[in-house]
């Protein structure tokens, strides 16, 4: 697959389950997400809203029923290279921003997007 510009997506822990129609995604193991995370399952996109453990809420519904599907999520590394992986989710905000340096510390003129929310630290 092509680099793009957007945050990769990783191999997620255990499976995901859900109901046509709901907002809501069920894992078979425990999650630790940030809100605005990308989950892409059974050819579904999704950002996650809000939740805890194995329950979680969506911006999008789901449309159609999902079942002990294996799943990918955004890597919450800390890498600064290009993604290859990364998607773009229908019905998401996606947040533009240019890093001045790559992973290597050089000179990058790449803009990035990504789904994660964020504020800036206020000064």
């Amino acid at each position: 697959m092509a680099a793009t510009s957007a945050r990769n997506l990783v191999n997620g822990t255990g499976t995901v389950t859900a109901a046509a129609g709901a907002r809501l995604l069920v894992f078979s193991a425990s999650q630790d997400f940030k809100q605005g995370a990308t989950v892409v399952a059974s050819g579904q996109k999704f950002t996650i809203d809000t939740g805890a453990d194995k329950n979680w809420t969506t911006l999008q519904a789901v449309g159609s029923a999902i079942s002990a599907a294996s799943f990918t999520r955004s890597d919450t590394g800390t890498g600064r290279n290009r993604g290859t992986s990364g998607e773009i989710v229908p019905g998401a905000p996606h947040y533009l921003y240019r890093a001045p340096l790559d992973g290597a510390g050089s000179s990058d003129w790449y803009f990035y997007f990504d789904t994660l929310f964020w504020s800036a630290p206020l000064k």
